[in-house]
């Protein structure tokens, strides 16, 4: 039987099996284990970052549309018009994975190397690059064979419209569309807090980015932890000071 769970076990347990997986030291594979799906951890993300839009762009940023059918097969997580419309989807993919043995090397040099290819084949697909009888694509020298793929968003960019993947992962990284579209918001606002969210926001993020940002960090921080609790069976308690 294993021991009683505490709080301060939570990143050392390694007792507790899923589909016949043991769980690491670190939560990878509570992570990936999916016995509880990742909409909650997804869903906790989305909202501080809606949020944080919302409060540069207004109502020009949406949330979860119901009206995309008429330009895009998928929906998006967000959309925001302004000089072009953008279908923003958001993805918290790891990059470690459950299998010790299937983590890509290209990941250790370089940044969201093994996460940002797949968010960015999901969203906007990839054209197709030689032949198969080029055989295995190899990232380091550019050569063999890459399939098509069409994407989640190939009817709405013939539509016009801009597709980007907004990349989380939960050791708390964003990845370089999600910056980018923080410091463009950013820059409208002059980087500037309001007099309301200095009331909100902690002596250590004085401008509007570092404060939306700490926002987002700690909402992936809170989803991650949330997942792996659930993953173990733990029950999960929120408090109110990290929403």
């Amino acid at each position: 039987m294993p021991p009683p769970f505490s709080a301060d076990l939570l990143w050392r347990v390694v007792w507790a099996k899923i589909h016949g997986r043991r769980y690491d030291e670190l939560g990878d594979v509570a992570q990936n284990d999916g016995c509880e799906g990742h909409a909650s951890r997804h869903f906790l993300i989305l909202n501080k970052i809606y949020d944080a839009l919302r409060r540069v762009y207004g109502s020009m940023v949406k949330k979860e549309p119901q009206n995309y059918e008429d330009y895009s097969d998928h929906r998006p997580d967000l959309t925001l018009m302004l000089d072009t419309f953008m279908a923003l989807d958001l993805k918290v993919f790891d990059p470690l994975g459950a299998a010790a043995a299937d983590v890509e090397q290209r990941g250790a040099f370089v940044a969201f190397g093994n996460t940002a290819p797949e968010a960015t084949r999901v969203v906007n697909g990839r054209l197709q690059r030689g032949v198969p009888s080029d055989g295995v694509f190899k990232p380091r020298t550019g050569a063999g064979y890459v399939a098509p793929f069409p994407g989640d968003y190939a009817r709405a960019q013939k539509a016009g419209v801009e597709a980007r993947a907004l990349l989380v992962e939960p050791s708390g990284a964003c990845g370089p569309e999600l910056v980018q579209l923080l410091k463009d918001a950013a820059e409208s606002r002059s980087n500037k807090l309001t007099s309301s969210e200095y009331d909100e926001t902690t002596w250590s993020a004085r401008t509007w980015l570092t404060f939306v940002r700490q926002r987002i960090s700690v909402a992936i921080a809170l989803a991650s932890s949330h997942e792996i609790a659930q993953a173990l069976g733990m029950s999960v308690a929120t408090d109110p000071r990290g929403q």
